[in-house]
């Protein structure tokens, strides 16, 4: 009986290495009783694809069933970076994040995530190089770049400005505003000139205009108003002889630059003696307005008028119209004003207006029976003629008296209104 009992012979299986999986090569042995070469078997699934050290127990056979066992070390190794990938640009208004970028690796099943030490979001307007690692399970890391764009084409924040009011002039404050990518704030510009001194509304438009170049208008509505009086002057007092027109009284005002002349009611020349109080009246161009009082002090002087009075005709008959000639001279040395004449038309005669002849300035009041020569001057040396034409309407010595009733100015030989 021939018989086989002896176990094939135990290999020594020398260690196989691969990258990232493998399938080792199949060990063989021999045999004492059985020629043929025996293929070692093994319950390990191929290929292996575990990384590190896989210990794979192989078992030899023969044709009899002896059997021995000999274990194998398969090292699955990883030794390659990861595929490096090519990563899109990203472009982000003010700010942004962009998405973590991912690769593979021929060892490494699992997606790899980029990893980096910049800090986000970026708000770095511009572009930025953001340098992503991809590291696999292995330790081996492969790096890209990404130009990460961070761009400002939004305009600022267009504020809403309040209306400013100042007295006379005013320089409004700076409006500021917002910008959504922006962190600082800005300041408005404008062309309007300051300070801004035209009364009424000025419409200011303002200009904001952030980091990029990105800018927003909106408009103020700066106010300038005068509520105040001009400044009430202290008038010197003003004194003339016979007559007088003081000097137009001028002051200022805060608001104004112009110089304000005073007006007043009082009509000039004045020729009453004794203090005249003038109010003037200073108004500024806003309507505001404040009045002083001016003395105005007129003292006496000589004006020597005389009468001469003819008629055409000293003898006539009813229906007859004769003509009174009465000639008021001033023989000085002053001019004279103020002055009136008193001629009454006596009974037996009729004014007849037609044929009278009243001097330019004057007047003559047939109820009164004034002639009125008030306003105007009867100057040094002149003389004024009234003709008073009268028509006859009875019969009898008619005698007809005319007198100086009324001089501002003193008389050397006569008083006015005396019957003389």
């Amino acid at each position: 009986i021939i018989q086989d009992t002896t176990d094939p012979v135990t290999p020594t299986i020398a260690d196989e290495t691969f990258e990232c999986s493998g399938t080792p090569t199949m060990p063989t042995t021999t045999d004492a009783c059985d020629p043929a070469t025996i293929n070692g078997t093994t319950t390990t699934t191929f290929p292996i694809t575990t990384l590190g050290t896989t210990v794979v127990t192989w078992t030899f056979t023969d044709a009899s069933g002896n059997d021995t066992t000999a274990n194998q070390n398969v090292i699955i190794q990883d030794t390659t970076d990861p595929v490096t990938p090519t990563i899109t640009d990203e472009t982000f208004e003010c700010s942004g994040t962009p998405t973590t970028p991912t690769t593979t690796d021929s060892c490494d099943p699992a997606t790899i995530n980029g990893t980096t030490t910049t800090t986000f979001p970026i708000t770095t307007l511009g572009t930025t190089v953001v340098t992503w690692t991809f590291t696999d399970a292995s330790g081996n890391s492969t790096t890209a770049n990404q130009n990460v764009i961070v761009q400002d084409t939004t305009d600022p924040v267009t504020p809403t400005i309040a209306d400013e009011t100042f007295e006379c002039s005013g320089t409004p404050t700076t409006p500021t505003t917002t910008d959504a990518c922006d962190p600082a704030t800005i300041n408005g510009t404008t062309t309007t000139t300051f300070p801004i001194t035209t009364l009424g509304t000025t419409v200011v438009t303002w200009t904001f205009t952030d980091a990029s170049g990105n800018d927003t208008i909106a408009n103020q509505n700066v106010i300038i108003q005068d509520t105040t009086d001009p400044v009430t002057p202290t008038i010197a007092d003003e004194t003339f002889e016979c007559s007088g027109t003081p000097t137009t009284p001028t002051t200022t005002d805060s608001c104004d630059p112009a110089t304000i002349n005073g007006t007043t009611t009082t009509t000039f020349p004045i020729t009453t003696l004794g203090t005249t109080v003038v109010t003037w009246t200073f108004t500024d161009a806003s309507g505001n307005s404040t009045t002083a009082n001016q003395n105005v002090i007129i003292t006496s002087c000589t004006a020597d008028l005389s009468l001469t009075k003819t008629v055409n005709n000293a003898i006539v008959k009813v229906g007859d119209t004769i003509i009174y000639t009465i000639k008021l001279k001033n023989d000085g040395p002053e001019d004279a004003f103020g002055v009136q004449v008193t001629d009454a038309l006596p009974s037996g005669l009729q004014y007849d207006a037609g044929n009278s002849i009243i001097p330019a300035g004057t007047t003559y009041n047939t109820i009164a029976n004034i002639w009125d020569l008030s306003n105007i001057t009867v100057l040094n040396g002149q003389t004024i003629e009234l003709k008073i034409a009268a028509n006859v309407t009875g019969a009898g010595t008619i005698t007809n008296v005319s007198e100086v009733t009324q001089n501002n100015q003193l008389d050397p030989d006569s008083t006015p209104n005396s019957g003389n």
